[in-house]
């Protein structure tokens, strides 16, 4: 048997020396080679060319029948070169299924043997590739990303990613986090480590954990921080815990994703992958995934990548995101700025604008590692492109979950059509076609319409009564894909607005057709006036688009309006000072005076508007000559006009409530006095009640009480007088007077 063996080997030695016609062995493996050891075991890739020409005639197949028929041809593939392996001694070969290829470890004699033995064969290193680097840090922010993107619009039809799964290959997943648990599939399907290690989900890193909580995240936190929180997702860990891929076993995560159970009678494969990784080589074409990444297309699995972070050079890209068939997402801030460190294009492999879409990738919520607990924070806040990436991913699952019928290819392709441009005008290389909006993706895809206006609200300036404002335009957009009706516009307040030009009611809008209308102000009073503009359509979420529209009516000259005299205020309590603004005015300073105008205290200096929430003062006595002044100043803050209440006010302190109807009380009667205190200087320890009966010019104290009961009853023995009054005078625990009050008209005692 030995013998055999020898002769065997002896023949291929002569074969291949001869054959001219050997497969291809890469420069990068050719460099490795030569410096490596007789004896030392190299790890490489073989895959075989031929074997393309089998994805190529299989992709108008099912999903199912495609991993059919790539199992076969791998299998016929593998049968043909078993016994060259098992010659050379070659034992663990692990599978790449899918794409016609093998990885084991082996002498350099024994790879150049095999690059002589087929023609077909391409043998490469297999390297490893590092996890991508990203920030992280304590920053505290909302949840900014998930509403400029749309997706709560969505949630709102309920649409968040029900039925659909997505897959990361990453450095794992933490399902013990809140956020994920109840969102993994589950099963001997829903994970796979390439390295043997762990049997059930895990990440020691964070980074896949990261990744997934914004594709699926809950509201465990207290707000959504996923795009898709119904979906459910299964995970691959290409990275080991020390942080870095062997290119084989990514290979081995692309086969699984085709088919997790490794049964190809079942479709148990996700709809949607995401990959925040990549070479570090930028701006170099690297092809190693390309078949990869195609399968998967042609499998009705969208393959969505990061950037990168290499920018802000163009072009910055590296692979596989450059990769055709690949799906690249470069990443904005929360001002819709491109990240300083978004990779940019052109694609050095395609020469196509690169990437092609952006997401929210800078200072973003999600999910950082739980460990069954043992985090106390386990929320983090990130930073780049690994971070944008996800954001596609979700919104892939959500328009898969709004329409299960559609291909992932005419998906990808609205949420590409329907990106809102950033940047240069059209696709460029640093925005791609701009930022996804999955709400706008959804409207294409379903073909209705969008009514948009260009504001929401519009002041107008200050207008003298009786005369108009200049016009005020709106202009409505049809934002939608199907045909927007505007059924009708109307203005709740036709007394003080006009419609003067209406270009939209009773027509239809095209997709991205305009129209629109004219309003004026014509006050008929002074003061700010509000309205709304209410304007009808088909749109199937917003049938009455609401509009606030508002201005302010003034006079020739400055004018109080409220309290302008007669008023009585109770202390304590809040007032609107209002007044009539002229066109002038643009400040006003607002005084109170307690004595007719005699002296002026300031209740608040260069107040813009027309009105002011006053707290009324409180005081030791009730005040009956009260007067607001208003002090009107220029843009400049230049004095130039003012106005008086035009009758004095009372400020209310304290009230006397007399028990008895009529001014007549009869002598040896008890009399019960009430009072109703406001906001008093201080709190009260004492009232005392005093009694008058000459007008007051002298007073008997009748009674005291401690605290403030708010009444006395008072058995009157007094001699007859037409000159009664009654006085209350509060004090504080310090035996201060806070209070005083007497009833306002005489009483009589008979």
């Amino acid at each position: 048997m030995k013998f055999l063996k020898t002769l065997i080997l002896s023949f291929y030695l002569i074969f291949y020396s001869f054959n001219v016609y050997a497969g291809t062995i890469s420069s990068e493996l050719e460099e490795f080679l030569s410096s490596a050891g007789e004896q030392e075991l190299v790890p490489v890739i073989v895959k075989f060319k031929s074997f393309k020409f089998k994805i190529k005639e299989s992709k108008k197949k099912s999903r199912v029948d495609l991993v059919k028929v790539l199992k076969n041809e791998h299998d016929k593939l593998k049968e043909k070169i078993k016994s060259t392996f098992k010659l050379f001694g070659i034992k663990q070969i692990n599978d790449l299924w899918h794409i016609g290829g093998f990885s084991f470890l082996a002498k350099p004699e024994l790879i150049r043997k095999i690059s002589y033995l087929y023609d077909d064969a391409e043998i490469k290193l297999d390297r490893t590739i590092d996890m991508p680097s990203f920030e992280a840090t304590d920053i505290n922010t909302n949840e900014w990303n998930i509403d400029i993107i749309g997706a709560p619009k969505l949630w709102s039809l309920n649409i968040k990613g029900q039925g659909v799964v997505v897959a990361n290959l990453d450095t794992g997943v933490d399902y013990s986090h809140p956020d994920l648990y109840h969102k993994w599939r589950g099963g001997n399907n829903s994970w796979f480590d390439p390295y043997g290690i762990y049997s059930q989900p895990h990440d020691v890193n964070g980074h896949g954990t990261g990744t997934m909580g914004i594709i699926v995240g809950g509201d465990f936190s207290g707000t959504n921080i996923g795009i898709a929180p119904e979906s459910k997702w299964i995970a691959v860990k290409i990275f080991d815990d020390s942080g870095k891929a062997q290119i084989s076993k990514i290979h081995q995560a692309f086969g699984w994703i085709l088919d997790p159970d490794g049964n190809p009678d079942t479709d148990d494969a996700p709809h949607i992958v995401n990959n925040s990784w990549g070479f570090i080589e930028i701006n170099q074409c690297n092809n190693e995934f390309e078949d990869d990444i195609e399968i998967l297309n042609d499998a009705g699995i969208a393959v969505v990548f990061s950037a990168g972070n290499s920018g802000p050079q163009k072009p910055s890209n590296s692979s596989p995101a450059n990769n055709r068939g690949a799906f690249s997402v470069g990443s904005v801030d929360n001002s819709l700025n491109i990240s300083y460190f978004s990779s940019r294009g052109p694609s050095v492999c395609t020469y196509n604008i690169f990437p092609h879409v952006v997401a929210p990738g800078s200072y973003i919520k999600t999910t950082d590692l739980f460990l069954n607990g043992a985090k106390q924070n386990f929320y983090t806040i990130v930073s780049g492109t690994s971070f944008a990436s996800p954001h596609v991913a979700g919104a892939l699952a959500l328009l898969k979950s709004a329409f299960p019928e559609k291909s992932i290819r005419e998906l990808i392709n609205a949420i590409k059509i329907t990106s809102i441009d950033l940047g240069e005008y059209g696709s460029d290389n640093d925005y791609g076609a701009g930022i996804i909006n999955v709400k706008d993706a959804y409207n294409y895809l379903a073909d209705i319409p969008e009514i948009t206006v260009d504001r929401n609200s519009h002041t107008f300036v200050k207008t003298l009564i009786n005369q108009n404002s200049s016009e005020a335009t709106f202009t409505l957009k049809n934002n939608g894909y199907g045909n927007l009706f505007i059924n009708l516009i109307r203005i709740e307040d036709d007394v003080n607005f006009s419609l003067t030009f209406d270009s939209c009611s009773g027509f239809n809008l095209n997709s991205k057709e305009y129209c629109s209308i004219k309003i004026i102000f014509n006050p008929k009073i002074t003061g700010i006036i509000s309205t709304k503009l209410f304007i009808h359509s088909n749109d199937p979420f917003t049938p009455e688009k609401i509009l606030n529209i508002s201005g302010i009516g003034i006079l020739e000259r400055l004018r109080i309006l409220t309290p302008n005299g007669g008023e009585s205020l109770t202390a304590g309590s809040y007032v609107e000072i209002k007044w009539a603004e002229t066109k002038d005015t643009e400040f006003y300073t607002i005084q109170l005076s307690k004595n007719n105008g005699f002296s002026w205290t300031t209740i608040a200096k260069f107040v813009k508007g027309n009105s002011y929430n006053w707290i009324v003062p409180t005081d030791i006595y009730n005040r009956t000559k009260c007067l607001i002044r208003i002090l009107g100043y220029d843009y400049r803050k230049k004095y130039i006009t003012k106005d008086i209440s035009d009758a004095s006010f009372s400020i209310v302190v304290i009230r006397i409530n007399m028990s008895v109807s009529k001014d007549l009380i009869l002598n040896e009667s008890l009399l019960r006095i009430s009072w109703d205190t406001y906001q008093l200087i201080r709190p009260v320890n004492i009232v005392e009640i005093y009694f008058t009966l000459n007008g007051g010019l002298s007073w008997k104290r009748i009674g005291q009480m401690e605290g403030n009961p708010g009444y006395y009853d008072w058995k009157i023995i007094q001699k007859p007088s037409n000159k009664c009054y009654v006085k209350i005078v509060f004090r504080d625990i310090n035996n201060i007077i806070i209070g005083t009050v007497k009833n306002s008209l005489p009483f009589s005692i008979i």
